[in-house]
C-alpha cells in the first residue's frame, strides 16, 4: 500500500473481526443443522510414509481433504518459513531440518 494511502488507512479492526466472527458462527450453525442426518466416514493414509491410499468406496468420495503441498516454497506452501520458529520454541528435535524431513523436502 502506498505511503499516502497508509497514513489515512484506519480500518475498524474490531468491527471487521466482529462481523467475521458473526458470519462464521452463523455458517457453523447452518452447517450443523444440515448435517444432522448425514452419515460420515473418515479414512486416512500417509503416502509420505509409504502407505497406499485407502480403497475407493463404492460410489466414490464426496470430499477429499489433504494437507497443503509442502516443498520448494515457490510453488507450494512455505511450511518451514511458517513453522520453524514455533517448532524451535516448543523444543522439537531437528526443528531446523523441517524442510528436509517434511513431505516434499530435499533428500
Amino acid at each position: 500500500m502506498p505511503a499516502e494511502k497508509l497514513e489515512g488507512f484506519k480500518p475498524d479492526v474490531f468491527g471487521i473481526f466482529s462481523k467475521k466472527l458473526s458470519r462464521n458462527r452463523h455458517g457453523l450453525a447452518a452447517f450443523l443443522e444440515k448435517r444432522k442426518n448425514v452419515e460420515v466416514s473418515v479414512s486416512e493414509a500417509n503416502t509420505a510414509q509409504g502407505e497406499h491410499p485407502m480403497p475407493r468406496p463404492l460410489g466414490g468420495y464426496d470430499v477429499v481433504i489433504t494437507s497443503p503441498p509442502y516443498g520448494d516454497s515457490q510453488t507450494t506452501v512455505a511450511y518451514r518459513q511458517y513453522s520453524r520458529l514455533a517448532a524451535e520454541w516448543i523444543g522439537l528435535p531437528n526443528a531446523r531440518k523441517v524442510d528436509k524431513l517434511a513431505m516434499g523436502g530435499q533428500h
